[in-house]
């Protein structure tokens, strides 16, 4: 099993480094998501612009059929007209009842086109109102959405602050740790993608288990982490352990 010896200040700025390291990877992956928050905030602004030119186009869809029932009653309306006209000249039964069966016919045509224009108006009222609602809608957003971006844009300078802050101290750290212990914090976060030095659970004399994966530590491990300023790898996960009461001193505060 191979042991870090390194001087206690060294094992501390390596813990401090990690807390930073762990902050630094939050603000990155808030930095990243930046570009997609802004993008959505720009989508939902141009889907609700759609649902507009959607209201408007059924809008324009039902006027233009309302006008077309109407010249369509229109011409049904002369055509009767013509037809009732053209009676007095007709001299034989069998085109006169074939006459009043066109005039029929063209008063169920005219009717049937007047009751399509009146559930059009109704309709077109109907229509007319969600085109005003999808206005509003865009309007609102129009006049908020330059607020929203630039709130992301001023969160993400902050959070670039921040991180610019972190990596200073960060960088002041490095020079109380030792290269070697450095080296293994670098590889082993390249692999775990998250926490790599944890303290040990559990209090000397009792059951100890690594703070990481959880499984019990094997005796020569807890023989090591009892030495001064002593720090062990985890048999199971490989992590960098160390004993709050060996590095601090004291027992950690809940």
């Amino acid at each position: 099993m191979a042991i870090f010896h390194s001087p206690k200040e060294s094992v501390k700025a390596l813990i401090a480094v990690q807390e930073l390291d762990l902050e630094l990877d939050k603000l990155a992956a808030g930095l990243a998501a930046v570009p997609a928050r802004k993008a959505a905030e720009e989508a939902a602004f141009e889907a609700q612009k759609g649902a507009l030119a959607a209201a408007k186009a059924e809008l324009i869809r039902l006027q233009v059929e309302k006008k077309s029932k109407e010249l369509l009653a229109a011409e049904k309306e002369e055509e009767i007209r013509k037809h009732q006209r053209d009676l007095n000249q007709i001299k034989s039964n069998e085109a006169y009842k074939a006459l009043e069966n066109e005039i029929a016919f063209a008063s169920r045509e005219k009717d049937e086109a007047e009751t399509a224009v009146l559930e059009l108006m109704e309709r077109i009222d109907r229509a007319a109102a969600a085109e005003k609602a999808e206005q509003a809608a865009v309007n609102a957003l129009a006049s908020s959405l330059k607020g929203r971006l630039a709130a992301i844009d001023a969160e993400a300078a902050d959070m670039g602050s921040r991180a610019d802050g972190l990596r200073a101290r960060r960088e002041a750290l490095l020079g109380g740790m030792s290269a070697d212990l450095l080296e293994r914090y670098g590889f082993l976060r390249d692999r775990l993608r998250g926490l790599v030095v944890t303290e040990v659970s559990g209090q000397p004399g009792e059951k100890l288990s690594c703070g990481g994966c959880h499984m019990r530590l094997r005796p020569q491990e807890e023989v090591d982490l009892l030495k001064p300023e002593g720090f062990a790898i985890c048999g199971e996960c490989r992590r960098l352990m160390y004993l709050r009461t060996t590095i601090f001193g004291a027992a950690k505060t809940q």
